[in-house]
C-alpha cells in the first residue's frame, strides 16, 4: 500500500532515511561477509549474493510503498557508482603518470613522490567530490 505524506518534511525524512539506510545496510552486510569469510568461503558467497538481491529488492519495494525512500536509496548507490567512476578513471591515470614520472624524474624516489603526490590529489578530488554531492543532494531535498 502507498504511503500518503503528509507534506514536504515527511518526503525529506524518508528521502534522507533511505540515502543513509542504504549505507548503513551495505556496511554492516560487508562487515557481516567479512566475518563470516573467516570461516566459510561458501557462507560469504551466499551472503554475499543475499547482498545483491537485496540491493535490487529494496528499491523496488519502497517505490511501491514509500517511494521517497526509494529515491533516496536509488541516489545513495548513483552517488556511490558515480564516485567509483571519477576515482577508478583517477587512479588508472595516476599509475601512468606515476610510473612515467619516476623513470623520467630518475628511478624510485622520483615515481615515489610522484606517486605520494597523486595519492594527495585523489583524496582533494574525493572530498571535491562529496562537497559537490552534499550540494546536489540538499537541492533535490530541498525541491522535494
Amino acid at each position: 500500500m502507498r504511503h500518503i505524506y503528509g507534506g514536504p518534511h515527511e518526503k525529506r525524512v524518508d528521502f534522507w532515511l533511505g540515502f543513509a539506510g542504504w549505507f548503513a545496510l551495505n556496511l554492516a552486510a560487508v562487515g557481516a561477509v567479512f566475518l563470516v569469510s573467516m570461516r566459510s568461503n561458501s557462507g560469504a558467497l551466499g551472503l554475499s549474493a543475499l547482498l545483491v538481491l537485496l540491493n535490487v529488492g529494496i528499491p523496488i519495494v519502497l517505490a511501491f510503498t514509500r517511494r521517497y525512500a526509494a529515491l533516496g536509496v536509488l541516489l545513495a548507490f548513483a552517488s556511490l557508482f558515480a564516485l567509483t567512476i571519477v576515482e577508478g578513471i583517477f587512479s588508472t591515470v595516476s599509475d601512468f603518470v606515476g610510473f612515467a614520472g619516476g623513470l623520467a624524474i630518475g628511478g624510485t624516489a622520483g615515481g615515489n613522490f610522484i606517486g605520494g603526490t597523486l595519492i594527495v590529489v585523489g583524496i582533494l578530488v574525493l572530498i571535491g567530490f562529496v562537497l559537490g554531492a552534499f550540494f546536489v543532494l540538499r537541492r533535490i531535498s530541498r525541491s522535494l
